[in-house]
């Protein structure tokens, strides 16, 4: 409403600037800074990792594993495991994504023992969540079970009750596939309390399914 009533008025004084805010331009400055030299390599690196993620909404999956790449040794050289982790992660969501699961979930794995260095809890949470979710798509019940476990816990910690739901359904999943009925049933109980407590409907409704 602004631009349009000052247009109206068309005061000697106001000067109204538009910037181009589509994809496509934002994508183009994004990439002009990536590559500009007046800016510090951790400026550039930082907007390279952003032009991985745009990549991988956009299903190019290639360009996001070559800027991934780029981005893993930069932070390897800079003894960063946070953000090995997050990078990472994002190769991780590449692979799986292109189908690869087994690749997927060492990718994931990885990122995992860099997130336990800096003790992050949302890496951490986000990282043991994606193993066990890609071990339980390749049947491995056990390994699924216990990272899953571990995504749960955190996500109490860190009051996310409908992640921890989630992980907990997971986790009744794999315990079942073992045959471990009534381990499955402990936890999938455990969950439906959890989807209670925070009015969690979609999620109760799956577990009581189960």
């Amino acid at each position: 409403t602004l631009i349009p009533r000052l247009r109206q008025q068309k005061n000697p004084h106001v000067l109204v600037y538009e910037p181009d805010l589509s994809p496509a331009a934002m994508m183009d400055a994004m990439a002009r800074e990536a590559s500009d030299p007046t800016l510090s390599e951790a400026e550039r690196m930082q907007v390279l990792g952003q032009l991985a993620a745009v990549d991988f909404s956009y299903g190019r999956l290639d360009e996001a594993a070559a800027k991934y790449g780029v981005l893993y040794d930069y932070y390897t050289r800079g003894k960063a495991p946070a953000m090995q982790a997050l990078v990472l992660q994002g190769v991780g969501d590449i692979l799986r994504k292109a189908g690869n699961l087994p690749l997927a979930r060492e990718r994931y794995g990885q990122g995992l023992t860099h997130a336990l260095e800096t003790q992050s809890l949302p890496l951490m949470l986000s990282l043991s969540y994606n193993v066990g979710d890609t071990s339980l798509a390749l049947k491995n019940w056990a390994d699924a079970d216990g990272h899953l476990d571990v995504a749960q816990t955190i996500a109490g910690k860190m009051l996310n009750p409908q992640l921890q739901a989630d992980a907990m359904e997971k986790m009744g999943i794999a315990r079942f596939e073992e045959k471990r009925f009534a381990d499955a049933l402990a936890i999938w109980n455990q969950g439906a309390e959890v989807c209670r407590g925070c009015n969690h409907r979609a999620r109760l409704c799956s577990i009581l399914e189960r």
